[in-house]
């Protein structure tokens, strides 16, 4: 005799051979060993799953260690010139004149109060004036760089939309203004660069 379940024929079979005591048991354990299973795969998968969320939520972390590293030289360009040394800074550009405008030299000198190197020979001098054509001695201010190696350089003097000097009154204020993420701020034009 021909059984269907479910519109597929089943075959009546003899099975007297699964009939022994604890059946039912036995069926019971492999049930709850199939469910532990399941449970154990849903769960590797989530796991899984909330590691690699976190794994690509997770900031990117800076292995870069700051050095303070200050790049010594006499640098100079075409136009200007910067001296820098362990402790000082001092820029210098002659003065000119164009379309009947009289510019004056301008200057920029100070004392290095705190250097800090980015990745990829970069990085910030923060500069305590104590001369400043276009700013106020006493004022903190920033110059950057970026491109170093031992003959060349870029170098600019950080400033703001009107072409002013970016200052601050204090250390601290300077270290959290002149950083890697404002350089795109204060910096309009990094010139042709500077060489030994």
């Amino acid at each position: 005799m021909q059984t269907v379940i479910n519109d597929f024929p089943v075959i009546d079979t003899d099975r007297h051979f699964l009939s022994f005591p604890g059946k039912g048991v036995l069926m019971n354990r492999i049930a709850q060993s199939l469910t532990q299973r399941h449970r154990g795969v849903v769960t590797g998968v989530l796991l899984a799953c909330v590691s690699i969320l976190l794994f690509n939520c997770q900031m990117e972390t800076n292995t870069h260690e700051d050095t303070g590293f200050i790049p010594v030289g006499d640098w100079a360009s075409a136009y200007d010139s910067y001296t820098i040394t362990d402790t000082t800074l001092d820029y210098f550009m002659a003065g000119s004149e164009y379309d009947g405008v009289v510019y004056p030299d301008t200057v920029l000198k100070g004392t290095i109060a705190k250097a800090v190197d980015f990745s990829d020979d970069s990085g910030v001098l923060i500069i305590k004036e104590s001369e400043n054509t276009y700013g106020n001695a006493g004022k903190y201010t920033g110059v950057y760089y970026r491109a170093y190696t031992s003959s060349t350089i870029l170098l600019a003097s950080a400033v703001d939309e009107n072409y002013n000097s970016v200052e601050t009154d204090t250390l601290s204020q300077a270290l959290s203004v002149f950083t890697v993420d404002n350089v795109d701020t204060h910096v309009t034009y990094w010139g042709s660069g500077y060489t030994k």
